[in-house]
């Protein structure tokens, strides 16, 4: 029997494996990139969720609720503070002349004395609770508004001080209403930018610094009844001394308590301006 001759397959066939080859290839190198695209996304949504847990305070039902309720309270405060504009506008005006002016700090100076002394609060006998300056003269006219409004700041804050039962009141100091107005210095402080929640054309403030001997309950209290007091008052810095360096030098030392501290608290009495929707009181 005659073997047959073995002959190669046509082209065609040759060029269907060759087509079916290049097929098999694609489609393992499309299941390859997929799997990589895969990867990536499964390692981005990792990196986002980790974002997300390391967010403080996390993202979540309850939060929102928080901040929806902070949000209410702060409304609350400025709704606070917009009533107090509208009062003092109308019990406390601004004084029309430098004499009316003299004759209301005066009268403000006598009103602290005789509060610290029905609280039974040590005082100098010549203490001016902060306006030295102004012993025997009103304010110039451009300093009449921040002179009264630092009045009006003090005035609340030494109420609330007195209040409270110190020891001894050693002092007040208040912002230069105007840079070089006066020469006096006893009367100043410049209160650190850094401490400062002023912000130009929304929120302006009147920085005091009230210095006072007494127990850290005093202290206690007065902060907590500052904070009641008004919305308008913002505790900025808080300094204490032992007692074996708060009696000031050629002081007796009958008047201090064994376990008295001196203390000194800045505050800022809050202001909103125009911008901010405040009334105006000038």
């Amino acid at each position: 029997m005659k073997l047959l001759k073995k002959m190669p397959p046509p082209w065609w066939v040759r060029a269907g494996w060759i087509l079916g080859a290049l097929l098999l290839m694609g489609w393992s190198l499309q299941g390859f990139v997929n799997e990589r695209d895969v990867g990536h996304e499964r390692d981005r949504r990792a990196r986002d969720l980790a974002v997300l847990v390391d967010i403080v305070p996390a993202p979540t039902g309850e939060t929102a609720r928080h901040l929806e309720e902070v949000l209410a309270g702060l409304e609350q405060s400025i709704g606070a503070i917009r009533k107090e504009f509208e009062v003092q506008a109308t019990q406390a005006p601004v004084p029309e002349n430098r004499s009316e002016a003299f004759f209301m700090l005066a009268r403000y100076v006598a009103d602290m004395r005789a509060l610290a002394a029905a609280a039974g609060v040590i005082c100098r006998d010549d203490e001016p609770f902060g306006f030295g300056t102004h012993a025997r003269s009103g304010p110039a006219n451009p300093l009449m508004v921040p002179v009264h409004r630092q009045r009006l700041a003090a005035e609340a804050l030494l109420t609330v001080l007195f209040a409270s039962g110190p020891s001894r009141f050693e002092g007040l100091q208040r912002e230069r209403p105007e840079p070089g107005s006066v020469r006096d210095d006893s009367d100043f402080f410049e209160i650190d930018p850094e401490l400062s929640v002023r912000a130009p054309g929304l929120v302006e403030t009147v920085p005091l610094r009230v210095v006072f001997t007494g127990q850290t309950g005093v202290l206690r209290d007065f902060l907590n009844h500052l904070v009641g007091a008004s919305p308008r008052f913002l505790v900025r810095e808080v300094s204490v001394e032992p007692r074996s360096q708060s009696v000031p030098a050629g002081e007796p030392t009958s008047w201090v308590r064994a376990d008295d501290s001196r203390f000194a608290v800045t505050v800022e009495w809050v202001e909103l301006t125009a911008a901010g929707d405040g009334p105006d009181v000038k």
